[in-house]
């Protein structure tokens, strides 16, 4: 949930990948939050996150099949390309 009047993203994850990307302050930060995949276990409870919001900020939430668009054989390599993204390019 996005609080745009106080400036809050309140998340949870139930094994979301990639994981949700953070820009802001000019730095992207990697939203993860360790949890099981959503259905593993019945009755599996997620904790919430909160996170202050800078004034302007991107929040990026892909697919997993965005990975299979990018280019590199390693897991790291696609994952610096979506950081670059952020900033405008694309490796």
């Amino acid at each position: 949930m996005i609080d745009l009047r106080n400036n809050q993203l309140r998340y949870c994850s139930a094994g979301h990948f990639p994981h949700p990307l953070l820009v802001q302050n000019g730095a992207v930060q990697v939203l993860e939050a360790g949890e099981l995949p959503l259905g593993l276990l019945k009755s599996k409870e997620y904790d919430a996150v909160q996170l202050a919001l800078a004034p302007e900020f991107k929040l990026l939430i892909m697919s997993d099949g965005v990975l299979q668009g990018l280019r590199g054989e390693a897991l790291a390599e696609k994952e610096a390309t979506l950081k670059s993204v952020c900033f405008g390019g694309f490796g």
